[in-house]
């Protein structure tokens, strides 16, 4: 039997065979024998047998210990009590420690793991890293991840769909939103195109954008000219989003006389970025 070759190998010095042990006495009910054999193994710097001591505090009300053993157990290696470790610290507000243990769960091929940090990152309003950590789950097989993945491509080619036939339509809008989606596709000529003719029926934010590509390609005096025709609007929101992009190429001083330039016009969330 079973049992017979795992006492067996005990002599040997087989941990796992200890491991075994513990897990089918914990399996057919003897939680105090299973314990002797997971505490034995414990002993010998087992991850295995640190993690079920953990379960069984957990079941037995003792939730101190079975902190303490579940982050023993994540120290040495053990994957399930990684994503445990990332939950409990989840559930308590350390969101960034939460994140650390997933990710070192997922990094070891924890596709529950993956899961719960896909989750964390949609919560936080960052659908492209939790569609990241789910097409890692889904290419290891989860189910689950494989079947959202489905949908979110079945709902964005829907709404793909629904942006482009309103730019047919003439929607300055749909246009702006649609070129935003080609040139993170990297079609850039094509995004162009859909923010000029939005600029031509008056959309603001489309001139902005039309700025931004022309900075990213070098052209600073193009990306000015359309900024500028973008301020011209009067929008505080666009004229905002014009002074962020400039900062974020490190020109503070620039960026500080946009940002004026929306304050001027009653922004209060400019007024409080000048101070």
């Amino acid at each position: 039997t079973a049992r017979q070759w795992y006492e067996r190998a005990i002599p040997l010095g087989s941990v796992d065979a200890i491991v075994s042990l513990g897990q089918l006495e914990y399996n057919n009910g003897n939680v105090d024998l299973s314990r002797t054999w997971f505490e034995r193994a414990a002993q010998t710097g087992s991850a295995v047998a640190t993690y079920f001591l953990g379960i069984l505090a957990s079941q037995s009300g003792d939730s101190d210990s079975a902190r303490a053993l579940f982050f023993q157990a994540a120290e040495l290696g053990h994957a399930e009590a990684m994503n445990d470790v990332g939950a409990l610290l989840g559930s308590e507000g350390d969101l960034e420690g939460a994140a650390r243990w997933y990710e070192k769960a997922a990094e070891l091929g924890d596709t529950l793991a993956m899961m719960n940090r896909a989750s964390m990152a949609a919560s936080a309003n960052d659908f492209e890293l939790a569609a990241v950590w789910l097409t890692r789950a889904a290419e290891c097989g989860h189910a689950d991840a494989q079947q959202v993945l489905a949908e979110m491509d079945s709902n964005a080619s829907s709404q793909r769909q629904e942006f482009q036939a309103a730019a047919d339509r003439g929607d300055p809008e749909a246009m702006t939103i649609l070129a935003h989606a080609l040139a993170q596709e990297g079609n850039v000529e094509a995004a162009c195109s859909w923010l000029e003719k939005a600029a031509d029926l008056g959309d603001a934010m489309a001139m902005a954008f039309r700025g931004s590509i022309a900075l990213q390609e070098g052209q600073q005096d193009v990306a000015d000219a359309w900024w500028q025709r973008a301020a011209d609007e009067g929008d505080t929101k666009v004229i905002f989003f014009i002074a962020y992009v400039i900062g974020e190429t490190g020109d503070a001083d620039k960026a500080r006389a946009w940002y004026q330039k929306a304050a001027d016009l009653g922004d209060v969330v400019a007024m409080a970025v000048l101070g």
